[in-house]
């Protein structure tokens, strides 16, 4: 089994690398596995209260996306 983390944990991470691997799940979302979109919510509501607005921004829009999708059977993930 694999470990996935796309959303550094660090505080001292530049917030555009941040912003750009929100953007990554956000973007392939229904590509990835499903583990991985589940188990980065936690990293995402963490980033909720960052200082930077695109960053908190990206972070409410992918968990927004991610709570809306539907699994093929139609089921909520």
């Amino acid at each position: 089994m694999f470990h996935y983390s796309f959303l550094p944990l660090t505080g001292k991470t530049l917030p555009v690398l941040l912003a750009d691997s929100i953007k990554y799940i956000m973007t392939f979302r229904s590509v990835l596995p499903r583990d991985m979109v589940v188990g980065s919510i936690p990293q995402l509501v963490r980033h909720l209260t960052a200082c930077n607005q695109v960053v908190h921004t990206y972070a409410a829009c992918a968990i927004e996306k991610i709570l809306v999708m539907r699994a093929a059977d139609g089921s909520a993930l």
